[in-house]
């Protein structure tokens, strides 16, 4: 059975938003705001696969609607947001929050109500920078755990080397001492 990935899926999603601000004349309508907002995700994806920070909501999709979508886009934002309730739950941090978000926009559009703006709170959340130097610190901890790991192998391949070393002398030493064993026992007189 094949896993779901929020990277691969958003790129189609991005593709549907295209079809859908493309499909008439007006820019503006609900049908233009669905499409912004699958354009959007689709963006996030890639800066999710970069990992590269999340992208500012755009203008379009902050300033809400209030038109209602036709009834024959209804199942293909239905599909969409299908996709998005699983991938809010395989993404963290800002991706996770863009896309509950995006998902509870589109829901409401599903449900014909108007999508207010965006707020406030959740545009400055998204504009805060990642937490890089916490990060940086476990990569570090991890880097000082591998040298000291690897600092062990050398240490005991030099142990193994050693041994064998030992063996081979010991080995050897026997060989001798048994030749000699055997030439001291045929030169003795019985």
């Amino acid at each position: 059975m094949a896993s779901f990935s929020f990277n691969q899926i958003a790129p189609y999603l991005g593709a549907v938003g295209n079809e859908l601000i493309n499909l008439d004349e007006n820019i503006e309508g609900a049908d233009d705001y669905a499409g912004n907002l699958l354009v959007y995700v689709a963006e996030v994806g890639v800066a999710i696969q970069q990992g590269q920070d999340i992208p500012e909501i755009p203008e379009v999709i902050r300033k809400g609607v209030t038109g209602k979508i036709s009834p024959a886009i209804k199942a293909t934002l239905r599909i969409a947001s299908s996709a998005l309730t699983v991938a809010q739950f395989t993404v963290t941090g800002k991706a996770a929050i863009v896309i509950k978000y995006i998902n509870q926009v589109l829901r409401a559009l599903l449900a014909g109500q108007p999508v207010p703006t965006t707020s406030s709170s959740l545009i400055q959340q998204l504009k805060e920078p990642l937490d890089r130097d916490h990060n940086l610190v476990k990569l570090d901890r991890l880097a000082a755990k591998v040298d000291e790991l690897s600092g062990k192998t050398d240490r005991r391949d030099k142990a193994d080397n050693r041994i064998t070393a030992l063996e081979k002398e010991i080995s050897d030493l026997s060989t001798n001492l048994h030749s000699r064993l055997v030439a001291l026992e045929t030169k003795s007189p019985a």
